[in-house]
């Protein structure tokens, strides 16, 4: 997931991708559930998404929400120093990134210059039951998804 190395050794094909340069994608999943092996509704686990690929400058952006009615979308930390690394590079370089949202249904990340990365947005939802991602691509552009499980 990301460039230059991050989180290596994901196996398969991790990332939805824009398909076309310079292209917006809309993805919506619906009626997500957890169930245990016996088919009954599974509780504490957490939707996971985010950033799969660089979001550069060219007016590249990523949009989730969970709905209006949807938990919220929390961030989570690629380490306790950097949470997001410069993934969202802000257009005014101080390094912290330009993310908008966090604690609400929606959260959006664009960048305003284009560098090198040194980390990727990761966010979690407690059991929502949809989410939509927009990809506004500039190149390509790409999100991933996963469940967490409670320990």
């Amino acid at each position: 997931l990301g460039n230059n190395g991050f989180y290596t050794g994901v196996p398969g094909d991790p990332a939805l991708y824009t398909a076309v340069n310079r292209s917006t994608a809309i993805v919506t999943i619906t009626q997500i559930q957890v169930t245990d092996s016996n088919g009954n509704p599974a509780s504490g686990w957490t939707l996971v998404t985010g950033d799969a690929e660089s979001t550069d400058a060219n007016q590249e952006s990523l949009t989730f929400t969970t709905g209006s009615s949807g938990p919220k979308l929390n961030l989570l930390p690629n380490s306790p120093t950097s949470p997001i690394g410069n993934a969202c590079p802000d257009s005014q370089g101080n390094g912290g990134g330009d993310v908008t949202g966090l604690g609400t249904q929606t959260v959006k990340c664009w960048a305003g210059v284009s560098t090198d990365k040194t980390g990727t947005l990761m966010l979690g939802a407690q059991e929502p039951s949809s989410l939509t991602v927009t990809m506004v691509a500039g190149g390509l552009q790409a999100m991933f998804l996963g469940v967490l499980l409670p320990s």
